[in-house]
């Protein structure tokens, strides 16, 4: 079930001032948090500068939908030419103009923030391949994306689909 922590606090600020909240609702993973991680989250969360003091008062965990969006799942599929003359500067018009609107798609996915990134390797020989690092919201819309992608619909590339997770990035 999930949990959801309800609870005053009041912030000081360090160069002066403060806020309150009354009946504040967070989302929690588990059964408790302590007052510093609640404090640290509020902090966080809030994007607060110059805090000083932070106190929290009249806590109580609660059994409550969570009400922020859950982070949608990473994933990556693998690309290949279905043809290796298209990288080997023996493209056909028809695959040019398919690997263009491969590229728009992706640019679109971009902008609409679903694309995390995509790219291939700069070898142009049978070891080639790109890949592309993707949210969906679960393996049905993955794949979907996926298929719908002009190079794979086109079939001038061939994907296979992998759930994948992001452990580090730089900033």
């Amino acid at each position: 079930m999930d949990k959801r922590v309800q609870f005053d606090f009041e912030i000081d600020f360090s160069n002066g001032g403060g806020i309150q909240g009354q009946d504040f609702r967070l989302d929690i993973e588990g059964d408790d948090i302590s007052d510093e991680e609640l404090a640290e989250y509020i902090v966080r969360d809030m994007r607060l500068l110059m805090v000083g003091n932070v106190r929290i008062l009249n806590k109580q965990i609660i059994t409550e939908p969570h009400k922020r969006p859950q982070p949608k799942s990473q994933w990556l599929y693998h690309l290949v030419p279905a043809r290796l003359g298209m990288v080997t500067g023996e493209a056909t018009p028809e695959e040019v103009e398919t690997v263009s609107r491969h590229s728009a798609y992706f640019q679109d996915l971009t902008a609409k923030g679903v694309m995390i990134l995509m790219g291939r390797t700069q070898n142009n020989d049978e070891s080639t391949f790109g890949i592309a690092i993707f949210e969906a919201e679960d393996e049905s819309a993955a794949r979907r994306i996926m298929e719908q992608d002009p190079a794979v619909m086109g079939v001038v590339m061939r994907a296979k689909l992998y759930p994948y997770k992001i452990a580090l990035m730089r900033k």
